[in-house]
């Protein structure tokens, strides 16, 4: 059969609310490089943080290290809202390998 044998159950809050557009003036100016960050450059309005550098551990949330270094040569990113802890979870990509615990795109 096509039907599903089980219907999906909800484990986590909902997403919040978007909120309402801002009506001061734009704080975010694409090109304009001025801010340095960690050796980043970014432009006018924009924040960043360093949360991992390519093969070192990562520092988690509770203090400790991570067991695996942090892949070389991310060549993709992103970041989603965490439904179920309220903060963000960063995806990053490498097709280097190498893992001995993880296989596959994401590490």
């Amino acid at each position: 059969s096509s039907q599903p044998t089980q219907s999906p159950t909800e484990t986590c809050a909902p997403t919040p609310a978007v909120s309402a557009m801002p009506t001061g003036p734009a704080t975010y100016i694409p090109g304009e490089n001025t801010v340095n960050i960690e050796g980043l450059r970014l432009s006018t309005g924009l924040q960043a943080e360093v949360i991992a550098t390519a093969n070192q551990q990562v520092l988690l949330k509770d203090g400790q290290l991570s067991a695996e270094t942090f892949h070389g040569k991310p060549d993709g990113a992103a970041v989603f809202a965490d439904e179920c802890g309220g903060g963000w979870t960063y995806e990053s990509n490498s097709e280097l390998g190498g893992s001995t615990t993880y296989s596959g795109g994401v590490g």
